[in-house]
């Protein structure tokens, strides 16, 4: 083997690379298509989920809307009060103005 060169003696099975390369495709496409599938009904489980209105959800909204939206007077004394949060913004976007 002095001073010749080696090398592959024998073509590629097209065939073979053929018939593996439409399988890897076909597999991804199913595999798309089950993913998907499975996308479409997990996402109409969860509308159907939370097309009812939970009770509990529903009363921590309201508590959350009245803290945010409420008027209060937290230390009497100390002249402390609890007023909206818009009203709070506009409170101190004009101390900032003047």
């Amino acid at each position: 083997m002095s001073g010749s060169v080696a090398y592959e003696k024998k073509d590629v099975n097209v065939k073979v690379v053929g018939f593996s390369a439409a399988l890897i495709v076909l597999l991804i496409w199913i595999f798309v298509i089950v993913l998907d599938d499975y996308f479409v009904f997990y996402v109409e489980k969860m509308e159907k989920i939370n097309a009812k209105p939970n009770p509990e959800l529903q009363a921590i909204h309201r508590t959350e809307q009245k803290a945010l939206n409420g008027y209060a007077i937290l230390d009497k004394d100390k002249k402390i009060y609890k007023i909206p949060v818009d009203q709070a913004m506009k409170v101190v976007v004009g101390e900032y103005a003047h």
